[in-house]
């Protein structure tokens, strides 16, 4: 009688799975990025008019627009406190 003997391990698993999450995230920057550029590319294409419908003036809009590609918006900690879903709710009107 022949032992049996596996073929797989779990570990190579596990190092596929972390590559693949790694390469999701790299796509996902990826995109963001090119969203980024796109919507600000759009956002410094706008009118004086389109602009005053968003609320936003001509100098607002055009330091969104000359950020580079990489830089957010909104900077990670402060953009994390309008997200914080822990928050309690304080006032209800």
């Amino acid at each position: 009688m022949s032992p049996i003997v596996a073929t797989h391990s779990v570990v190579p698993l596990v190092a596929r799975r972390r590559k693949a999450s790694a390469v999701v995230g790299g796509l996902a920057l990826l995109f963001g990025w090119l969203e980024r550029t796109r919507s600000r590319r759009q956002l410094a294409e706008l009118d004086d008019r389109m602009l005053a419908d968003i609320g936003i003036d001509r100098a607002t809009a055009q330091i969104e627009a000359d950020k580079p590609f990489w830089r957010e918006s909104i900077p990670a900690a402060r953009r994390d406190l309008l997200n914080d879903a822990r928050r309690p709710l304080w006032y209800v009107r």
